[in-house]
């Protein structure tokens, strides 16, 4: 047999958890009540994650809780510790997390939990792992978008565990970049709110259609190349999906998982009647198997919604699930021996894998009636009732003419098994946590003055006439010559430059220049960067613990999140930090290229585009064919130069992002900013500034 690999499964309540170990996956990943990223799930509550760590260890399987959100400052100092503590007491195997600050508590207050960085970190490549190291990371999960090879060369370069998503619901943007649903709806991704916005119908070029609606993955028929390309853990989409859907693909994963480690690749083949079955158990309009074998596609979208479905057919085979995995009770075996002497007080002993206890009852009696016969004996210990055991062999010692009340046998079985499952789970159990003191901010800052971000050099031209400090120098559109001569212009005007990296890299940007600087949009960029290094908005300081994880690794700038209110804002204790107060905030970073699916690719001679939404704002699309993703942006921007002489805050540079900005709106821009008054059209946001995210 080759290597073992993980079928991870979801659970969003505690009858999913049973069907998905019913039907055979080695590991799961839940959340409790709170921090996951699947808020509208049922999740499961504290009781009930206890009780699944303990199914687990007699199982002999993993259970690893999502705590995969952006938490603020209150939750990560009152209300984490005390969340994870009875878990991690338990035995609790492992966490997924997303946000820096997390991921530094859970180091330091758990430490022997194992901690696993999730595809909500959008990593992209090797470099990433500089960071996650110092804090004892042991597996990643790469962004969806990556291919087999580069997955295989984090694998090969890290030597780390890698999980990666075999079947289901496919995001548009790079997972954690997404700020859509949370701009537009004001339900946040980041906070396990999204409001799968990008399942609606756009317009662009005149076709209204679900543009950016993906259809489900599924890679039965590449699973073996995906294992070889050094996949440990194979995931499972579908915390919000039903007990026999979660159940049934993972009954047909298992198969073919078995398959190529039994038989190997050469008589791997996938049935066509369980492709068929994947499709009855839900159709977005066909399936994908994703990014391993391509960037990007057409082929990738679900804009056909006519789905053809036999639901006798659905219907039969969901109820063929539900007996065979939901209802399903099966019972660990257990060995036995009872003991009973006159005289003597009855003993019962249990043993399972190399836990074995012994205990002892009432004294038994010679029988002055009816004696209690070996069948009673053996009926009375096999009543295992809801117990998740089953006596395999029971070995009963007994002298004749003995009496015990049932009574007592009943009570003696209850005890032992008690015994032995405390026995046996004990040693999973872990006392050695300590609370990780809050950070609290004390710093005070002071304005410093204005950092601009500029596209095109044409904003950055007319920039440097506006007495601004510091300019981050976008590489999207730019040529490199362009980009030279911009960090000349910062030089002769006595402003720093500082180089913004791509917003998503794979590994295979060059980063050389002349300039002051560089902004990272990803954590693995910091490793090839040797000049200072500041951080924008997407590396996610959304709490005092990310924020000094980011100092730790040598980052001297933050930005202040875009998802915090002013007051929550005003609690951050960030040095040297950007407030942003102009400009169109990027919703999505996308792998796929809506100029090439509406088969209207202009080669990048056009510099934006425009996606129309359901109540026909115009969010205006770069297509950056230099890195092959796109950006969507917001339909208007944001805007609080009206309120910066009242605000809490006072950070050391104001941000103001020019994107599709020519150098008379840049003028316009700065007049606004000079003035403090509002734009004369009214068409902005306050972004998240007065009312936060949940």
């Amino acid at each position: 047999m080759k290597n073992k690999v993980e079928i991870l499964a979801p659970a969003g309540s505690y009858e999913v958890f049973l069907a998905v170990m019913n039907a055979g996956a080695d590991a799961v990943y839940l959340a409790g009540n709170m921090f996951g990223a699947r808020a509208y799930a049922g999740n499961l509550n504290n009781e009930e994650l206890i009780k699944a760590i303990e199914y687990c260890k007699f199982h002999n399987k993993k259970m690893y809780l999502t705590v995969n959100t952006l938490l603020k400052n209150n939750e990560i100092n009152n209300e984490l510790y005390d969340y994870l503590l009875p878990l991690y007491n338990s035995g609790l195997d492992g966490v997924i997390v997303q946000d820096y600050g997390v991921m530094k508590f859970i180091h330091e207050s758990f430490p022997d939990m194992e901690i696993h960085a999730s595809t909500q970190m959008t990593i992209t490549d090797s470099g990433y792992a500089d960071f996650l190291r110092k804090y004892n990371v042991t597996r990643i999960v790469p962004a969806r978008e990556l291919g087999l090879e580069e997955i295989r060369d984090i694998h090969d370069r890290t030597g780390m565990e890698i999980e990666c998503f075999v079947h289901g619901a496919l995001c548009y943007c790079y997972s954690g970049l997404c700020l859509m649903s949370s701009f537009i709806g004001g339900r946040s991704g980041n906070r396990g709110r999204c409001a799968q916005t990008c399942r609606l119908d756009f317009n662009y070029n005149g076709r209204e259609s679900k543009i950016l609606s993906l259809k489900d993955l599924c890679t039965l028929d590449i699973l073996p190349e995906i294992i070889e390309a050094g996949v440990f853990s194979l995931k499972i989409e579908g915390r919000m999906k039903s007990a026999e859907y979660a159940a049934g693909v993972t009954s047909i994963y298992r198969k073919y998982v078995d398959m190529y480690l039994n038989k190997g690749k050469e008589t791997y083949k996938v049935d066509k009647k369980d492709r068929n079955r994947l499709l009855m158990l839900f159709d977005r309009g066909g399936q994908t198997d994703g990014y391993y074998m391509r960037h990007n596609g057409r082929e990738m979208i679900a804009d056909n919604t006519k789905i053809s479905k036999d639901l006798g057919e659905k219907k039969q085979y969901e109820e063929y699930i539900h007996r065979t995995f939901v209802e399903a009770n099966p019972k660990i075996k257990i060995n036995g021996i009872v003991t009973i002497k006159k005289n003597n007080p009855v003993t019962m002993s249990l043993s399972f894998g190399n836990i074995a206890i012994t205990i002892d009852g009432p004294t038994c009696e010679t029988a002055l009636n009816r004696a209690v016969s070996r069948e009673d004996v053996d009926k009375q210990l096999r009543k295992m009732g809801q117990t998740m055991f089953e006596l395999d062999t029971l070995d009963i010692r007994m002298e004749d003419n003995i009496f015990i009340t049932l009574k007592s046998l009943n009570e003696l079985r209850r005890t032992a098994v008690d015994r032995l499952t405390d026995a046996y789970l004990e040693a999973s159990k872990r006392n050695n946590s300590h609370r990780f003191l809050p950070c609290a901010a004390h710093k005070e800052s002071r304005n410093k003055g204005i950092s601009v971000h500029v596209l095109t050099y044409e904003q950055a031209d007319e920039a440097v006439k506006h007495n601004i400090q510091r300019m981050v120098i976008d590489t999207e559109v730019m040529s490199g010559d362009e980009i030279s001569r911009c960090v000349e212009l910062c030089r002769k005007n006595n402003v720093k430059s500082y180089i913004g990296l791509p917003r998503v890299d794979r590994g295979t940007y060059n980063v050389k220049s002349n300039s002051d600087g560089y902004m990272i949009r990803n954590m693995s960029q910091k490793t090839k960067c040797d000049k200072e290094v500041i951080a924008d908005y997407c590396i996610y300081a959304f709490n005092n613990y990310a924020v000094s994880a980011l100092e730790d690794y040598g980052i001297t700038g933050i930005t202040y999140p875009l998802e915090l209110n002013e007051k929550e804002l005003s609690e951050m204790d960030i040095d040297n930090g950007e407030l942003v107060v102009y400009g169109r905030i990027p919703l999505m970073i996308t792998a796929n290229c809506i100029d090439k699916t509406s088969g209207n690719c202009h080669k990048g001679s056009t510099l934006f585009s425009m996606l129309r939404d359901r109540k026909n704002a115009l969010l205006p699309v770069l297509t950056c064919c230099k890195f092959c993703y796109n950006i969507i942006y917001n339909s208007v921007p944001v805007y609080l130069f009206d309120k910066l002489d009242r605000i809490r805050i006072q950070p050391e540079y104001y941000g103001i992002i020019f994107t599709t900005e020519n150098a008379a709106e840049v003028a316009d821009v700065f007049k606004c900013f000079n003035n403090r008054t509002k734009p004369e059209d009214n068409t902005f946001t306050r972004g998240h500034f007065t009312r936060g995210v949940e």
